[in-house]
C-alpha cells in the first residue's frame, strides 16, 4: 500500500499546476482510495461516522438559518431533506429511521416516503 501511495503522490505536482477546480482533485482522490479497496463515505455536504450516522451541514454566512437541501444515498437508501443548518441521520439496514437530529426541517423523505415535514426535529 505504501508503494502505491508514493507512486500516486508523485503525480500530484502536475495536477496542482493544471487545477482549475478543487472538486476535480477531490473526485480523483476518492476514486484512487476506492481502487485501493478502502471505503469512502463522503457527500457533497457531509460525511459518515463509523457508527453509520450521516452528518450533513449547510454552508452560509449566518450562524443559523442557512438552507440545506440534501438528496444523497445513505447506506443504500435515498435521503431527501429540505431544511436549515444541519441533518444527522442514522438508518437501519431496512431504511427505517433509527436516529434523527436537525435544524429546521421542512421535509424529509427516505426512499420516496415522507417521514417528517413542516416542523423541527430534535
Amino acid at each position: 500500500m505504501r508503494a502505491a501511495f508514493d507512486e500516486w503522490a508523485g503525480t500530484l505536482d502536475s495536477w496542482w499546476a493544471e487545477l482549475a477546480d478543487v472538486s476535480a482533485l477531490v473526485e480523483a482522490l476518492v476514486e484512487t482510495v476506492r481502487r485501493w479497496g478502502l471505503r469512502v463515505d463522503n457527500f457533497k455536504q457531509g460525511c459518515m461516522f463509523t457508527d453509520g450516522s450521516a452528518v450533513f451541514t449547510a454552508s452560509g454566512p449566518a450562524s443559523v438559518g442557512n438552507p440545506l437541501d440534501i438528496a444523497e444515498r445513505v447506506n443504500g437508501h435515498l435521503v431527501e431533506f429540505k431544511g436549515k443548518d444541519y441533518l444527522v441521520i442514522k438508518l437501519t439496514a431496512e431504511g427505517d429511521l433509527e436516529r434523527l437530529c436537525s435544524g429546521e426541517c421542512e421535509s424529509l423523505r427516505i426512499d420516496g416516503v415522507d417521514v417528517v415535514g413542516g416542523h423541527e426535529v430534535d
